[in-house]
């Protein structure tokens, strides 16, 4: 019960406020990086196979660019006498 009173045995009130206990001792450029470096384990953690996955598709791509000019150069063979 985010926004009304809990209810029940065992249930906490909602969060209202947030109070900081003591000082951190990371200065700002420190915490960015501490925030991209989990962010960025995060994004990996999330879906572990979309680097595999981006690398297959520049290798797809290539070969349909191949294969569109190879069935180019066909169509242009069996089509060449017809006028």
């Amino acid at each position: 019960a985010v926004h009304g009173k809990a209810e029940g045995p065992g249930l906490d009130a909602p969060v209202v406020g947030l109070k900081i206990e003591q000082p951190g001792n990371i200065d700002a450029g420190q915490y960015d990086q501490a925030v991209r470096d989990i962010t960025n384990f995060l994004e990996y953690a999330g879906e572990p196979a979309a680097l595999k996955r981006q690398q297959l598709g520049v290798w797809v791509i290539l070969f349909l660019a191949l294969l569109t000019f190879l069935v180019y150069l066909l169509k242009k063979e069996y089509w060449k006498d017809v006028h």
